[in-house]
């Protein structure tokens, strides 16, 4: 299935099923690098609905589980229920069809996963990942890891602050099937610019400062 395909019948699913709305897709700049990053609340219908909302503007490189960028997400075994497994094969291929950098889930992101991530944003692409690295566990914000702080700082582009809203009362990182009524609510900010210039050197307490300036401007979206 071609992607223009998939984002259409998704995105009248999502209005229908959960009464989605995206607000400042303009905020998204249309050329040039940029970090989008979210926060996490629900578990995989919250990324979809977040590239539901990006992908009218521009297409981004997805920063995504080496599992579902390999295709091997939602197996038996892997996943618990059911579904879990299809939401998991439904955002993999969405992935296949779209460029994407697999990352390990243990921890930040090692070298070889952060200098692709410098090579996409050096050529002009649109990077996307969720800051907080898992689930959000009762609805509330976690701290963001080191990763979109640290590929702000090293390579200067701006990050875009993305909220989501309504995908944890969807579905929570502890229930294993989604509830199939809600509302979701997708808002994406003014672009952040953590510095002025590219850094070589990124020291603890600078990428502390940049993650709670990311968070910060995260809270701001989702109330």
């Amino acid at each position: 299935m071609q992607l223009k395909t998939m984002l259409t019948l998704g995105r009248i699913a999502a209005r229908v099923l959960y009464r989605f709305e995206a607000h400042g897709i303009e905020n998204i700049p249309a050329t040039g690098p940029c970090i989008l990053g979210c926060n996490h609340p629900g578990k995989l219908l919250g990324d979809m609905f977040v590239m539901l909302a990006i992908m009218p503007r521009r297409l981004p490189v997805v920063v995504a589980p080496e599992g579902m960028v390999r295709g091997q997400a939602g197996r038996a075994g892997v996943m618990r229920s059911r579904g879990e497994r299809l939401s998991a094969r439904l955002f993999s291929t969405g992935l296949r069809s779209m460029p994407s950098i697999g990352i390990s889930r243990g921890g930040d992101s090692p070298a070889a996963q952060n200098l692709a991530m410098m090579k996409a944003l050096d050529t002009g692409e649109a990077v996307f990942l969720a800051v907080e690295g898992e689930v959000e566990w009762d609805g509330r914000l976690n701290p963001a890891r080191s990763g979109a702080p640290w590929m702000a700082l090293r390579t200067g582009a701006p990050f875009v602050p993305i909220g989501v809203t309504g995908s944890y009362d969807i579905w929570p990182r502890w229930e294993q099937n989604p509830h199939l009524t809600g509302k979701v609510i997708v808002r994406i900010g003014q672009p952040i610019r953590l510095t002025e210039t590219t850094l070589e050197w990124i020291d603890d307490r600078m990428l502390e400062d940049a993650g709670k300036r990311i968070m910060a401007g995260i809270a701001e979206l989702v109330g």
